[in-house]
């Protein structure tokens, strides 16, 4: 079976979610299916050093049971970029600077959803890359009509089987099949 690869960028980085939750379940992740060839990229519009990110991924990978010496590695790996999700001059230097081939794109969006909906209003005039996924956590949209609009937006520029919507205490078979 060939090795998965993928670059996952989780925009967000910063924010408790990442912190508490994704970073110790890509731990986890990594330890089921140590065979993954996982590119970690996190992007935020707070200021945070490329030291601290590192800190924080490796930490919150052993923490989720991810061996010692993948861990280091991941975080010596890792990057971090300062990013305005909703600008989309940076967004798209941004992806064409991730685009690699044979190596999809993951976009975890662990952001507020006035923010996600923002960015993805911005993704939808860009030119993506083919193989791009978007995961988007809950909640999705601020209510029913919100959502659906969402909804009907990502599926004008991206096709519905690479979009992934999350709740991160019930998304383990979900980011398996990321």
């Amino acid at each position: 079976m060939p090795t998965q690869s993928v670059t996952l960028v989780i925009l967000g980085a910063s924010g408790d979610l990442t912190h508490r939750l994704l970073l110790p379940g890509l731990g986890t992740l990594l330890r089921a299916k140590p065979d993954y060839d996982i590119r970690l990229i996190g992007a935020s519009s707070d200021d945070l050093t490329e030291s601290e990110w590192r800190d924080r991924v490796r930490s919150a990978l052993t923490e989720g049971g991810c061996r010692t010496e993948r861990a280091d590695a991941m975080a010596a790996a890792t990057r971090f970029v300062s990013l305005n999700v909703t600008d989309p001059g940076q967004m798209q230097a941004f992806l064409d600077e991730l685009t690699e081939p044979g190596r999809p794109i993951v976009l975890y969006f662990a952001l507020p959803p006035a923010v996600t909906e923002q960015s993805v209003h911005v993704l939808s005039t860009l030119r993506l890359p083919d193989d791009l996924r978007l995961a988007l956590e809950k909640p999705f949209g601020t209510n029913l009509a919100t959502a659906k609009a969402l909804n009907a937006l990502l599926a004008s520029f991206i096709p519905e089987e690479r979009i992934f919507h999350v709740d991160h205490y019930l998304g383990k078979a979900t980011v398996l099949n990321l």
